[in-house]
Order: structure tokens, then C-alpha cells, then sequence
């Protein structure tokens, strides 16, 4: 009772005049600073992203790609830019490079986005020899704020995830549409394959009839190559009889030109031989009574007219040399004249046949001159015929190489023939296997109309995407309130105690005990720290919109960390003295700051600030607000945890505070006289 009284009465020093009740209520409204002020300016920065200004070039030059009817112009560039003003998840400016570059540079744009010049090249690449990611570039600096690039270029790079899920379903589209081209593709080839089946049959049927015959052509060529030698040595032997006539030709046809150059010549003396036997016989006529004295004239005459018929080749003209002779020599002997001139007429009879028949015109003479006529033309002839001989046996000599060489191509024939057949056999078993191969793998290959594409592409595209089954990622400022509200409730405990008295100095003297003393300067702190908790609330509940899980439990965790943190800073002030005292309450807040992981995953932190985090008060006040505001899961015993571990820091506190208030019925010199007060 006289804790409360005491309690009672310094709550009284603050209500005689204005200036303390404006004290009391600038204490309970500090705290709002960190839980309505920070939670408000927090609030929902990521949902307003839309007003951040993002300058966005397009320096795509586009491509052309295959589509449903021959190639097609590609703007990726341009959808892309289009998508991404449209989607308003920032505030897209469209400017050329150089402008983005200085706004990036002046703070004008927080980021640039850049569509590169070969975007839909790439695109399109994955049909091509060339396929290649598109990229996107981002450009940022770290001048414009860390926060607003992250935030910005995590916003980036979920539109650009979302323009990747667009190209990946235009660029699966193209994919499918080609696996359908490449069934009907498969298609032909089976119809194809089955001709070349049929073919390969036919082809299979030729080459064993080729087979057959060309044995019977090798067969037929031995017999050419055969023939071809003996009419070579047929040849060879015409080649030798032809020279041997073609010499006779020519024996022959030099002998009757003497013939005829002697014919000549007895033509010539054939006349005078008759001149003289016409003489002859007038001078048997006219000189009958002188046949002495004419007798061995007569006998010279025929002398030399018998040398003369001795020359001419001829049967008559020797056998009228004979009769000369033997006139002359009965003209020597002498005889009767009567005879004498009869044998005359006689042989001028024949003189003159002679000269007729030896004479141009005369049947002799034409037929010497035929007979030489014909020779001449037997020599040329036999002479042609000898060089066409020749020639025959050069052409038969190269018919037998030919043939022989013939032969034995048509001997490799016959193997190759043989090979062909074979296979043939082996193309037409083939063929037979990949025709049924080929009408299968028609059958398998899956057929994608326009409809299926419009299905399939997104999910191929997209073969995995994520999906909260539980609970939807709170905004931003709801997920750092409960950092905010105990940094907000552990300040304000620190500023309680600049104004009340951490430790009353009369209960002190009076006697009181420890615990009392205690209670009687925790009491009117703990009252305005549950103000300041209601305060919190009203603000963040009302004023900024939070809707937490649990309002009522949000309330009562408020307060009880409040009452906590006063119990806290109540017992370092009890133990350092009232200015050490409250420098230790702010080194300690800094400390529970970086260490409660209320902004980071502690385990992202170094690992002293990890071993803190375990004793930190502020940790499960952080937990216990989480689960007060976002709701916990089943299991979750965090809540628990934190409600256990404020109590025992509440009882650790009291237990510290009435040990120094116990030690502090003893006054020091220093504390009549501090170093230092604040």
C-alpha cells in the first residue's frame, strides 16, 4: 500500500501546471515516431512502385523469323516495350540511349532499361545455328538511393521475367509448330520411303535379270574375243598374199610396158618391113631376068627382114622370120624364081598383116596398149588394197585388244552385277524397314493445331511457376511493424525515466523494502508505458490501416512489452545511476536493433550478432508481435517462447533493482556530488 501511495504521488508532481501534463503526454506520444510514423512512411512502398520513373529504350532493329506462311517480320523489341508500359508496374519513360544515360546519371530516372539491338534476333534464335538467350540490360546507380534501385530493379526483374514467360510461349509456339511441320514432314518421307520400297523391288528384279545377262554377255564376248584373233590371223595372212600379188602386179605391169615401147619400135621397123617386102617383091617382078645379080640382094633383104621378125615377140612375125630365112637360103641355093615369087606375094602378104596388127588401131596393138592399160590399174589397186590390208591388220590387232579388254570388263561386270543384285536385295529390305520405320515415327509425331499451340506453348513455357497455398507476403510496413512497434516500446520506456525517477530516494531512507521501493518507482512508469502501447495501437490500427490477426492479442503484446522494457530500463537506471544509466538504455537499444532480426535473417548476420539474437530481449518481442499481427502456424511455438522468456527478463529486472535499491540505503560521496548528470 504504501509502494502504491508512494507510486500514486509521483504520478501528482506532474499534474500542478501545464508544462508537466504537456511532459506526460509529449512521453506517451514519442513512441509513435517508430510505431506509427515509420510503419506509416513504410507502409506500402513496393505497391507504389508505379510512381517510380524508369527510362526505357528500345534499340531492337528486329528479325525475321518462319511462320504459318513463309517468313515473318519480328518486332520483339516493340512488344516488349509495349508490354512494359502497359503493365504500369513503373513509371516507363521512353527515351533514346543518351537521354537515359543522363537521367540514370542526374537522378532524373532511378534505372534505365534497355532493349538491345539484336533482342528479336535472339528471340527467334532457337530454330536457328545460332541460338542464344535475349538479354535485357539494366542500368543503375548507386547514387540515386540503395533502397529505390533494389526496390527498382527487383521490379525490373519481374517484368522481365514476365516478358520471358511471353517470348518463352511465342518461341515454344514456333517449336510446336515446327514439330508439326516435322510430322508431315515424316509423312512424305514415309510415302516416299514406300516408293523407294516399290523401287527397290523393281530395281531388285532388273539386277537379277542384269545378273543373268551379263553372264551370257561374258559368255558371248569370250566368243567375240576368240573370233577376233582369228580374224586377226586371217587379216595377217590377206596382209602377205596382197604384197605378193601387189609384187607380181608390178612385175607384170613393167613387163607389158617394155611391151609396148617394143611394139612401139616394131610398129615403126613393121612398116619398113613391109615397105621392103613390097619392094621385094616388085624386084622379083622387074628383075626376074637378074635374079643372080638380085639373088644375093634379095638374100641381104630378107636377112635383115628375118633379124627384124626375130624381135617382135609374136608367133607369126617368127614364123615369118623363119620363111625369110629360109627364102634367103634357097634364094642363095637358087631355085626356081616362079616359087620364089610366089613365096614373095606370100610374105608380102604377111608383112602386111604384120604392119596392120603392129600398126595404132590394130587388134594387137590395141590390146598391148589394153593389156598395159590394165596392169597399170592392177599395180594401183593391188597397191590399195595393200595399204587397206595393212590397215585391216591394225584393226583387227586393236579388235583383239578391245575384245580381250571387253572381255574382261565384262568379266568385272558380271562381279559387279553380282554385287548390285546382292545390294539391291539388302536396298530393298532396307527400304522395306524404313518405310515401316518412317510411317511409325509419322504416327508418333505429335500434331499441334492452332488451338493446341495456344494451350501448350504457355505451360511449356512455363513448365514451373510459383503458387502460395498458404498465405499471401504481407505489405511491406506490415512486415516490419513488429520490429517498429518494440523499438518504438523500448524508446519510449528510455524516455519514461527522463522525466519520472527510476528510484524514489524517500522510500529509500524510509525503510521501505527493496521490492517496494521498486515497485513504487516502476508503477508510474509502467502506467504511462501502457499509454504509450494504447497509443501505438489506436494509431497503427486506426490512422495507418494495419489489420493484425489477432487485434486484442496485438493490444496485450503491446503493453506487456512495454511493461518489460520499462522493467529494463528502470533496472539499468537502478544500477548505473540515472545519466550512465540512460546511455547504457540507448547502447542497448542499438544492440537489440541490428540483433533481434526484425529487419534481416539473423543467420545473414556475423555470427557475434547471431549469439546476441539468443538473449535479446527485443527477439521475442519481435516474435510474439509477429504472431499477433500476421498469425502464426500450428506448431509455431515461438509464441510461447517469447511469452516465457518476458516474463523471466520482467522478473530478472525487478530482482536487479531491488538489489540496487538495497545497496543504495548506503549514500556515496559520488552520489552527493555526481561527475555527471543529465
Amino acid at each position: 500500500m504504501i509502494a502504491l501511495l508512494t507510486g500514486s504521488s509521483e504520478l501528482r508532481r506532474f499534474g500542478h501546471g501545464v508544462l508537466p501534463k504537456l511532459a506526460i503526454l509529449a512521453l506517451t506520444l514519442l513512441p509513435l515516431i517508430f510505431g506509427g510514423l515509420f510503419v506509416w512512411a513504410y507502409f506500402d512502398p513496393i505497391g507504389h512502385l508505379d510512381r517510380l520513373p524508369v527510362a526505357l529504350v528500345n534499340s531492337d532493329k528486329g528479325a525475321d523469323a518462319p511462320g504459318d506462311e513463309g517468313d515473318e517480320r519480328v518486332e520483339a523489341g516493340a512488344e516488349v516495350a509495349e508490354q512494359v508500359v502497359e503493365a504500369g508496374a513503373l513509371d516507363i519513360h521512353e527515351v533514346d540511349a543518351a537521354e537515359a544515360k543522363d537521367g540514370v546519371a542526374d537522378g532524373t530516372y532511378y534505372l534505365a532499361i534497355e532493349i538491345p539491338e539484336d533482342f528479336s534476333e535472339a528471340a527467334t534464335s532457337a530454330a536457328g545455328d545460332n541460338p542464344r538467350s535475349a538479354t535485357i540490360n539494366v542500368a543503375l546507380s548507386n547514387a540515386n538511393g540503395f533502397i529505390p534501385t533494389l526496390l527498382g530493379n527487383q521490379a525490373t526483374q519481374a517484368l522481365i521475367s514476365a516478358v520471358d514467360a511471353q517470348l518463352g510461349e511465342e518461341v515454344t509456339d514456333r517449336l510446336l509448330l515446327g514439330y508439326t511441320l516435322v510430322g508431315e514432314g515424316l509423312d512424305k518421307a514415309a510415302e516416299g520411303a514406300g516408293a523407294v520400297d516399290e523401287g527397290a523391288g523393281t530395281a531388285k528384279s532388273g539386277a537379277e535379270a542384269l545378273d543373268g545377262g551379263i553372264g551370257e554377255l561374258n559368255e558371248r564376248v569370250g566368243d567375240a574375243a576368240e573370233g577376233a584373233r582369228t580374224l586377226d590371223g586371217g587379216a595377217r595372212a590377206l596382209d602377205e598374199g596382197i604384197g605378193a600379188a601387189a609384187g607380181g602386179a608390178a612385175e607384170l605391169a613393167e613387163g607389158l610396158r617394155t611391151l609396148q615401147a617394143a611394139t612401139d619400135a616394131l610398129a615403126a621397123g613393121s612398116g619398113a618391113v613391109a615397105d621392103g617386102v613390097d619392094e621385094a617383091a616388085d624386084t622379083v617382078g622387074d628383075v626376074t631376068a637378074k635374079v643372080a645379080e638380085a639373088r644375093g640382094r634379095a638374100a641381104a633383104v630378107l636377112g635383115d627382114v628375118a633379124e627384124a621378125l626375130r624381135d617382135v615377140p609374136l608367133a607369126d612375125a617368127q614364123a615369118l622370120a623363119d620363111k625369110a630365112e629360109e627364102l634367103k637360103t634357097r634364094i642363095e641355093a637358087g631355085g626356081e624364081e616362079e616359087d620364089i615369087a610366089s613365096k614373095v606375094a606370100l610374105l608380102q602378104a604377111g608383112a602386111r598383116e604384120v604392119a596392120g596388127q603392129l600398126a595404132p588401131g590394130g587388134e594387137y596393138r590395141a590390146g598391148v596398149d589394153a593389156a598395159a592399160q590394165a596392169a597399170a590399174l592392177l599395180e594401183t589397186g593391188l597397191g590399195t588394197l595393200k595399204d587397206g590390208s595393212q590397215a585391216l591388220v591394225v584393226g583387227t590387232g586393236a579388235l583383239v585388244s578391245g575384245s580381250q579388254l571387253l572381255a574382261d570388263g565384262v568379266g568385272q561386270l558380271t562381279v559387279g552385277a553380282g554385287a548390285l543384285r546382292e545390294g539391291l536385295v539388302a536396298l530393298d529390305d532396307g527400304a522395306g524397314e524404313l518405310h515401316l520405320q518412317l510411317s511409325d515415327a509419322a504416327g508418333d509425331a505429335p500434331r499441334f493445331d492452332e488451338a493446341d499451340r495456344a494451350q501448350r506453348a504457355p505451360a511449356a513455357a512455363n513448365p514451373a511457376s510459383g503458387n502460395l497455398t498458404d498465405e499471401e507476403p504481407s505489405l511491406f510496413g506490415v512486415g516490419l511493424a513488429p520490429f517498429f512497434f518494440s523499438l518504438a516500446m523500448f524508446m519510449g520506456a528510455t524516455i519514461i525515466f527522463l522525466v519520472v525517477r527510476p528510484r524514489i530516494r524517500r522510500t529509500i531512507d524510509s525503510g521501505t523494502p527493496p521490492w517496494r521501493a521498486v515497485v513504487a518507482s516502476y508503477l508510474p512508469a509502467a502506467l504511462i508505458g501502457q499509454a504509450q502501447a494504447i497509443a501505438v495501437y489506436l494509431v497503427a490500427t486506426l490512422a495507418i490501416g494495419l489489420e493484425p490477426e489477432h487485434p486484442l492479442g496485438l493490444l496485450g503484446a503491446l503493453m506487456g512489452l512495454s511493461a518489460v522494457f520499462v522493467a529494463v530500463t528502470q533496472a539499468l537506471n537502478t544500477i548505473a545511476g540515472p545519466a550512465p544509466g540512460r546511455v547504457a538504455c540507448l547502447a542497448l537499444m542499438g544492440v537489440q536493433l541490428v540483433s533481434s532480426g526484425g529487419l534481416y535473417p539473423v543467420e545473414t548476420q556475423p555470427r557475434l550478432l547471431q549469439w546476441i539474437h539468443v538473449v535479446d530481449p527485443m527477439t521475442y518481442g519481435v516474435n510474439v508481435l509477429r504472431h499477433a499481427i500476421v498469425g502464426g502456424q500450428p506448431g509455431d511455438p515461438r509464441l510461447q517462447q517469447g511469452i516465457v522468456v518476458l516474463a523471466c527478463v520482467l522478473a530478472g529486472a525487478w530482482l536487479l533493482s531491488a538489489v540496487c535499491t538495497r545497496a543504495a540505503r548506503r549514500l556515496k560521496v559520488s552520489q552527493l556530488h555526481p561527475m555527471l548528470e543529465v
